[in-house]
């Protein structure tokens, strides 16, 4: 994958107006990509002035402590689209 590739899929998830809003799990999926990597992408994608990130919640998986793994869902859609 690179920029262009990154770039298609992510206009084409948020739609043909630009207004619709991309969670990175729904990146990840139609990428075919690692979600780690998909955040990566999302992050390079900000960088370019495609999209703008609308910030997130973190999610908490296991039972706490050092075995808790922190999982991010963040939001992107299209710059310039006000939320």
């Amino acid at each position: 994958m690179n920029l262009v590739e990154a770039r298609e899929v992510f206009l084409r998830l948020v739609g043909p107006d630009g207004t619709g809003v991309v969670g990175s799990r729904e990146f990840s999926r139609a990428a075919g990509v690692d979600p780690k990597v998909a955040l990566w992408w999302l992050d390079r994608l900000v960088e370019a002035g495609v999209a703008s990130e609308l910030g997130g919640k973190e999610k908490r998986r296991g039972k706490g402590g050092v075995l808790a793994r922190r999982l991010f869902v963040l939001r992107y859609q299209a710059k310039g689209v006000r939320a």
